[in-house]
């Protein structure tokens, strides 16, 4: 089955009011033609002399003292930074301070973008001191490492999910802080950080960089149970990169027992086809999925192998089930596999073979079949087979 997601215009619109009232001057921010443009103002502040750069500063337009955070961001001589420093100072604006924090957004490791952060943030605290202190460099500023590794930090200690926490701080969902962010918290939180940030999962799934994104849905497989899986997640990564059988370049970056675990998942979606999600057989036979060594299934039937067993459920007869001994049920496999491909499988059952879950719990006769079925008595007669036989170390009933 193919999934495909697609993003309601409302929803879109929605993210982009919440973009402007997070950034109203974003779209001010034009660097297609930036480095261009700034080389040129690092030929004008190379070639000023100290005397005559407050003049300049005074008279330098609105888009041009941005591309100043631009020439920060690239490489330059330490005397064109320097002048760069005092512009900044001198002509300080708070627009400055939210366009150098989307710049390193996209870039946050650069040592100039940096600088130039430390810089407005020395403005920030002295012309606008309450918003600073509410600002992400604020309350990261005695917090050691790198900018992601503090966004991280902070995280942990303000315990709140991370869709809250970028919020907060406006950092943009698609940006590459944002990616990596999500990746340093994912590969080291417990299930319960999986479980309260379902939303910044699919998200993360939703972004560019594969090694990243691998990281964290490895850990996500590692972590949860399958089946605590979330749907829609998992409908995703399907529905962009296929299975794990196909060995595409997703698939190729998670360890082959981690990406097992996602094949597992499709097998409970194959069983919760069959039953229906709301069905108290499901609900029955998902709770012992991690005991299950097989499952198959097709328009007809559904076989799920445990370890002494075989349990068999027809999608037509919605009150019963058949437990099998293995060596029998095999014999009657083969026999429905080659019918198969005469085009008239027919699964066969002979009565004589066939005993009631009471004969075996209550009697103890012995058969190659066990019918067994899901109101009332005969579902605890199914239960206590079943904590017999899965729930301890030896077999019970069929050994």
């Amino acid at each position: 089955m193919e999934f495909k997601f697609e993003y309601e215009p409302v929803r879109f619109n929605d993210i982009l009011s919440d973009i402007r009232e997070a950034f109203p001057q974003l779209e001010e921010l034009d660097g297609n033609d930036a480095p261009g443009r700034s080389g040129m103002l690092s030929e004008r502040l190379s070639a000023i002399d100290p005397n005559s750069l407050f003049r300049l500063a005074k008279v330098l337009k609105s888009k041009e003292l941005q591309l100043i955070l631009y020439l920060m961001k690239a490489p330059a001589e330490v005397e064109i930074i320097s002048k760069a420093e005092i512009i900044l100072k001198l002509r300080f604006k708070k627009k400055l301070f939210d366009l150098c924090w989307i710049l390193l957004q996209g870039d946050y490791d650069n040592k100039g973008l940096l600088n130039a952060a430390r810089v407005l943030s020395e403005c920030m605290h002295t012309k606008h001191p309450d918003e600073y202190e509410a600002s992400f460099f604020f309350k990261t500023a005695k917090i050691p490492g790198s900018l992601v590794q503090k966004a991280h930090t902070l995280l942990i200690e303000e315990k709140c999910d991370i869709r809250s926490f970028c919020r907060r701080y406006s950092i943009l969902d698609n940006s590459a802080f944002a990616q990596k962010l999500r990746m340093l918290f994912f590969t080291g939180c417990d299930s319960n950080g999986f479980v309260n940030n379902r939303e910044s999962i699919l998200k993360h799934m939703n972004g560019d960089d594969l090694d990243i994104m691998a990281a964290v849905f490895s850990a996500y497989l590692d972590k949860l149970k399958v089946i605590d899986y979330f749907d829609i997640v998992n409908q995703m990564v399907a529905s962009k990169w296929g299975n794990p059988e196909k060995a595409g370049e997703f698939w190729q970056r998670l360890d082959g027992t981690i990406a097992a675990k996602f094949s597992a998942w499709q097998d409970l979606k194959r069983i919760e086809r069959h039953f229906g999600s709301e069905s108290k057989r499901y609900k029955l036979w998902a709770g012992y999925f991690d005991k299950m060594m097989r499952i198959e299934a097709d328009a007809q039937l559904l076989i799920m192998e445990f370890g002494n067993f075989i349990v068999l459920d027809f999608k037509e007869e919605e009150g019963w089930s058949y437990l099998y001994m293995k060596d029998y049920f095999f014999d009657e496999y083969e026999q429905y596999e080659g019918a198969k491909q005469h085009g008239s499988a027919q699964w066969r059952i002979i009565p004589e073979h066939v005993a009631g879950a009471r004969d075996l719990v209550i009697e103890g006769i012995r058969s190659d079949i066990y019918r067994v079925g899901y109101a009332r008595v005969q579902m605890l007669y199914l239960k206590e087979i079943l904590k017999l036989e899965l729930e301890q170390e030896a077999s019970v009933y069929f050994h």
